[in-house]
């Protein structure tokens, strides 16, 4: 039968704005001197924001590269952090520090995008075509712009630009190995006082690569089946300066995708059906004011989400359904936020927040769902020093009241010491963070726990920062130590649930290297390199087995946690033409709690990708090859990978 729980439902304020949508491009590479003055005017407005705290910036040349992929392609050749894809088109999850892809919080112009259902977000349907500006923020960096992120959050902006422009307009036709074909439009307009950009994509892919497949017995070469899938979306961003003061922004995004799931690597079975189909329809408003001394931001947004997942295996009579689930999770979120210069180095930070979440999901063939919503009432006040001294530091208190109950403060403090004469920064953060229990976790049928505790997390950060004329390197050390993390675990009723069982200590070290170097012939050249040592084991273990001894699976890495995760990233442009060299390592990952060295182990792998690139006035060409060396892996047990591949794409700006 139906579960239903009932909390108090908010009435929901209409807010409307007149909307009006011009056509505009994504600009391609510009000149870099204009590319650094624009990233450092974006810095500069967060300054304050950025003290002691650990961000990875995607700029623009990062974003203009990959344009043509998803963000998880995007976070996994940029960043340290680890995503979990379960293969082309399927889904791809982010996980920070050794922890859970649901303690990765994620943000769109500032509207929380988790799933209230899962926590978490497939960076998969996500794709750059439509996002402007992309940071990473690193452990408890994030508790500023809310709770829940225990390891860390990635916060995604598309936004118009109001300044003098011309009408621009941008196609771009991607074609691929595996049958992926790819069409990105855009187009945009503006002046002083308005201005908008309207995107839109679809993409396809028959996603049928020959594989080897090592999951049987003898190895045997093997096709990808029962993989195609397609994606769509459209997105439009309007801006008004109502006058020199006030501006008001909105965004509204739209993407649906429909992708069959093909079977794992095992399966040896008379043949099988499996397919999701999703949609996620989002919009957010913000209006804010400038003084002297105040900014004032009001926002409200939603996020409305579909699914349908099914699955069915053919007989010997005919084909049996297994699961037809559908489910709804829609948000409605409400924040303000202040910033008041106290005095020339002394500033005060304040947000409130209002949101309500609410989720229907239902089993057809078992009648077995839940109806459950969910209130979260927060705020946050904060201090920060600094100027152009050589110390600053901030201390900030975050307390929110959700599901009827109160949550212990959540304080955090960092500050920052600039060395005197060699550039390096020495900065060290202390965070308290709590992560809700998600609605699947508390009322999923069978197996939801409503009795289930809030994760508590402390985590310290210090790091080293430096920066040159031309180069920039930073390392971070960190420590975390989360308390009742959630887990699924077989019960004894032939059934996983949730439960408060494990405590558990991650730590490591994070490097981050860049430069950009312009010679005297105009040879632009900038190398790259990041790489994570993360190192996650359960403190308080349960042997699941008499076989399992208890001492080693405390010493053990939590499963499919890399102990090593590097990039190493070469590009070099003259005259319009570029070149990109890209490699990333992963280091093996275990399925199996006490990390025995079975088959189950999933061995380290390195990818190389390469790509070139021509821009011919108003026309670009980009041939990329990726996995050249033919590296055949495995990111997720038995879930096949592709091997070397090819796209081309061309790419008209008018």
């Amino acid at each position: 039968m139906l579960k239903t729980h009932k909390i108090l439902l908010l009435p929901v304020p209409l807010i409307m704005f007149c909307h009006t949508c011009l056509f505009s491009a994504t600009s391609a590479y510009s000149d870099t001197t204009k590319r650094k003055l624009e990233a450092a005017t974006v810095s500069a407005i967060v300054k304050e924001k950025s003290i002691a705290i650990t961000k990875t910036e995607l700029d623009s040349a990062m974003l203009s590269h990959s344009v043509n992929s998803s963000m998880a392609s995007l976070l996994t050749r940029e960043t340290p952090v680890f995503v979990k894809s379960y293969g082309m088109g399927s889904m791809a999850t982010v996980s920070f520090r050794g922890t859970s892809p649901s303690h990765t919080q994620v943000k769109w112009n500032g509207l929380d995008i988790n799933n209230p259902m899962l926590g978490q977000v497939d960076f998969s349907q996500i794709p750059v075509w439509m996002i402007d500006k992309a940071e990473v923020l690193h452990g408890g960096s994030s508790l500023a712009q809310g709770s829940g992120a225990l390891g860390g959050s990635v916060h995604l902006y598309s936004r118009a630009s109001a300044k003098p422009q011309k009408p621009t307009f941008s196609i771009i036709q991607r074609t691929a190995s595996f049958g992926n074909l790819a069409t990105m439009v855009s187009a945009s307009a503006g002046n002083p006082t308005i201005a908008s950009v309207v995107r839109c994509f679809y993409e396809e892919a028959g996603n049928n690569f020959k594989f080897n497949n090592t999951a049987v017995l003898p190895n045997r070469p093997d096709q990808q089946k029962n993989a195609e899938y397609n994606r769509k979306g459209i997105s439009a961003d309007f801006v008004v300066k109502a006058s020199a003061k006030d501006k008001i922004e909105q965004s509204i995004w739209h993407l649906g995708s429909s992708r069959n799931l093909p079977a794992i690597m095992s399966y040896e079975g008379p043949g099988r059906e499996e397919y999701q189909k999703e949609s996620d329809t989002r919009y957010s408003a913000a209006w804010q004011r400038v003084q002297s001394r105040y900014r004032h931001t009001l926002a409200s947004g939603f996020s409305f989400t579909k699914m349908g997942y099914l699955l069915a295996n053919k007989t010997g009579m005919g084909i049996v359904i297994n699961i037809d689930s559908r489910s709804k999770a829609f948000s409605y979120q409400n924040s303000y936020k202040m910033q008041l210069v106290l005095s020339g180095k002394f500033k005060l930070f304040s947000d409130a927040n209002l949101n309500f979440y609410k989720v229907e999901t239902l089993n057809h063939l078992t009648e077995e769902g839940y109806n459950a919503s969910r209130v979260n009432l927060g705020g946050s006040v904060s201090i920060h020093y600094g100027g152009k001294g050589a110390f600053g530091g901030f201390v900030l208190l975050r307390q929110e009241f959700t599901d009827g109950r109160l949550l212990p403060p959540m304080p955090s403090a960092g500050a920052e010491l600039l060395l005197d004469g060699s550039g390096t920064k020495i900065g060290i953060n202390i965070t308290r963070n709590y992560h809700m229990p998600t609605l699947n976790d508390l009322y999923w049928l069978p197996g939801g726990n409503p009795n289930l505790k809030p994760e508590r997390g402390y985590t310290a950060d210090i790091s080293f920062v430096s920066d040159g004329s031309w180069w920039s390197a930073s390392t971070t050390a960190y420590i975390s130590h989360i308390n009742d993390w959630i887990i699924w675990r077989p019960g004894e009723f032939r059934y996983w649930s949730a439960e408060n069982l494990r405590e558990v200590l991650a730590r490591g070290a994070e490097i981050n290297l860049k430069a950009t170097y312009l010679t005297q012939i105009g040879v632009l050249i900038e190398p790259r390199a990041n790489w994570a040592y993360t190192r996650t084991t359960n403190q308080n273990p349960l042997a699941t087995s008499e076989t399992e001894n208890i001492k080693t699976i405390k010493k053990a890495q939590l499963i499919y946690i890399p102990v090593h995760k590097g990039n190493l990233f070469f590009r070099s442009s003259y005259h319009g033409f570029s070149f990109q060299w890209h490699c990333a390592y992963t280091s093996e990952r275990f399925t199996t709690s006490s990390n025995q060295p079975t088959r189950h182990k999933l061995p380290g792998y390195t990818l190389h990708n390469i790509s070139f690139q021509k821009k011919l006035r108003v026309v670009t060409f980009m041939l990329e090859i990726e996995n050249i060396f033919n590296t055949n892996y495995q990111a997720i047990l038995w879930r096949a990978m592709p091997g070397r591949n090819y796209s081309f794409t061309a790419r008209l700006d008018l």
